[in-house]
């Protein structure tokens, strides 16, 4: 393991003998007092500046050695593929985003299994058009880039229960309200897969700059369930993780 900036060093062991010796020779060699007390001083001024100038050097090497160390972890941490799982066929999702003030987007995704992942893109995503309405699945990926799996998961009942909902959502009247400036928007969609490499979206509600209802009863149930059941759409809580 290398040594850590702050940690003793024999750099620092050095100058501080250095400094004894000098000490020592000035006063064999010096007959005056006011002289030997000139040069101790002078001495120490100047073997300190040195002995600070070498620690602020090792500590410049050291330094990027700890930040690999705090970037592997955090990776570590992060990754997924630690638990030997995938993200199935996104779902349903609920996220914030806001790029007024500073790049927020971040969010839950509910896949085929039933496993839900947290996202943190942290920058402006759009869809992919595939004709015919649908959007493309490889573009809405990148949107969930690096997931993190949550523990909690949905029963495959409940799961085919939540899927025929959104079917039905997908035909309710979408309104759309400006409300608002600069404070972002938070809500949630549903997927429907007519194709195997693409999708519907469904607007589930969201509220923010722009307020937005689906008037379909089945589209405000989704959205309830699981925002306030499973707890989607906002940075994980212990009963996520």
């Amino acid at each position: 393991m290398r040594k850590l900036a702050g940690s003793p060093s024999h750099a620092a062991v050095s100058c501080s003998t250095g400094l004894t010796d000098l000490l020592r020779a000035s006063m064999l060699t010096m007959h005056s007092a006011l002289a030997r007390t000139i040069v101790v001083v002078l001495a120490a001024v100047l073997v300190s500046i040195s002995c600070a100038r070498l620690g602020a050097s090792r500590d410049m090497d050291e330094e990027p050695a700890v930040t690999t160390r705090a970037s592997e972890s955090a990776a570590s941490q992060t990754d997924p593929s630690s638990r030997g799982v995938t993200m199935g066929k996104p779902l349903f999702s609920c996220g914030y985003a806001n790029f007024a003030w500073r790049s927020a987007a971040y969010g839950h995704v509910l896949d085929d299994h039933g496993h839900i992942w947290f996202y943190d893109l942290g920058t402006t995503w759009s869809p992919q058009p595939a004709g015919a309405g649908l959007y493309f699945e490889s573009k809405l990926r990148e949107r969930f880039r690096n997931p993190v799996l949550q523990s909690r998961r949905v029963p495959p009942g409940q799961l085919a229960t939540m899927r025929k909902s959104a079917e039905i959502a997908r035909s309710g009247r979408i309104e759309e309200l400006h409300a608002a400036y600069d404070s972002g928007g938070a809500g949630c969609e549903a997927y429907i897969w007519e194709r195997s490499d693409a999708y519907r979206e469904v607007e589930l509600g969201s509220s923010g700059d722009y307020t937005i209802r689906n008037s379909s009863p089945e589209a405000a149930q989704l959205q309830k369930w699981l925002r306030e059941e499973l707890g989607m759409g906002v940075r994980p809580k212990a009963r996520l993780k």
